[in-house]
């Protein structure tokens, strides 16, 4: 699970582990924005942060991956499997 976290204004951070959240709420520099999603607001002014983030698509035939990259590390990877055998689920009467 990750949290999400905004400035005072109410721009959007980047999402961190709950184990960083915690201190921030437990000593006061943040306060609790949504309990769902997690979300975390910021009390004091300061720098937003963000990184430029490539999104990379490859569509194929069975299966589509998707992938997150920023600084060089994989934020997130997926792959979809593409339904193959759709013939075999449809109704019979309708032709």
């Amino acid at each position: 699970m990750q949290v999400v976290g905004r400035t005072v204004d109410g721009a959007p951070l980047l999402p961190g582990p709950p184990a960083t959240a915690r201190p921030l709420l437990r000593a006061g520099p943040a306060r609790v924005g949504a309990r769902c999603p997690c979300t975390i607001q910021r009390t004091w002014p300061g720098a937003g942060q963000g990184q430029d983030v490539v999104v990379g698509i490859d569509q194929g035939r069975c299966i589509t991956g998707i992938r997150w990259v920023a600084n060089g590390h994989v934020l997130l990877a997926a792959a979809i499997h593409h339904r193959r055998a759709v013939h075999a689920h449809r109704d019979p009467r309708r032709a």
